[in-house]
């Protein structure tokens, strides 16, 4: 997607997607609380698939609970985002989902992000 843009009042300025994480740069990243007959479902594993390990990990060999996580891509709608995550996290399909919470804050050890809850 290329467009011009006459950037004057300092605001967002998107382009084509980087390779590496910019120091102090922002992310939207999504928590998915997973739902099925009632009941909330989380996941054990090592670490949620593609981000590092939490500390002290490694002293649980059967794994920790996790929701499903990781970041929308460029271009990808809320939609789209949320039946790629939980597929591949899952192997399941999405039935439905609803937006449940949206919070901006800022990790210390990183970067801003700006975060939805989805149930």
């Amino acid at each position: 997607m290329s467009f011009k843009y006459i950037w004057e009042n300092k605001e967002a300025n998107f382009g084509e997607p980087l390779k590496y994480q910019v120091k102090g740069g922002t992310h939207f990243t999504f928590e998915m609380i997973l739902k099925w007959d009632g009941k909330y479902i989380a996941l054990r594993r090592q670490s949620i698939p593609g981000h590092e390990a939490p500390p002290h990990a490694e002293k649980y060999p059967n794994g920790l609970l996790y929701f499903c996580h990781n970041l929308i891509q460029y271009g990808e709608s809320v939609e789209q985002c949320v039946k790629r995550i939980v597929k591949s996290q899952t192997g399941v399909n999405v039935k439905s989902y609803k937006v449940v919470d949206i919070e901006s804050s800022v990790q210390k050890k990183t970067t801003n992000g700006l975060s939805f809850l989805l149930s």
